[in-house]
């Protein structure tokens, strides 16, 4: 993933993502535009604000429920960039 289209490029808040996905992310499926994430219990809203705020340039938006999050992506090829970072950053755990 690159960094942020916002131009913030906010160190701060990638280091807090990072975190996130490896503290509460238990699963993601990659599924044609979108990738689903399953988190910890109440980590969903969490980790979803934390891509919202990185304004990733393959992320078109995110929805989060309580443990899960669907991010919606402009193409596959976008979707199967960002499921390869989170199966990246989550230490091959999904």
């Amino acid at each position: 993933m690159k960094k942020s289209k916002n131009g913030l490029n906010d160190d701060n808040q990638y280091l807090e993502l990072l975190a996130s996905i490896k503290d509460y992310v238990v699963t993601a499926q990659w599924v044609e535009f979108m990738v689903l994430v399953q988190t910890t219990d109440y980590a969903g809203n969490v980790v979803a604000a934390q891509i919202d705020q990185l304004e990733i340039p393959e992320i078109v938006s995110t929805l989060a429920g309580i443990n899960n999050i669907m991010i919606i992506c402009e193409n596959p090829d976008n979707a199967e960039t960002v499921f390869k970072a989170f199966q990246k950053l989550s230490q091959n755990k999904i």
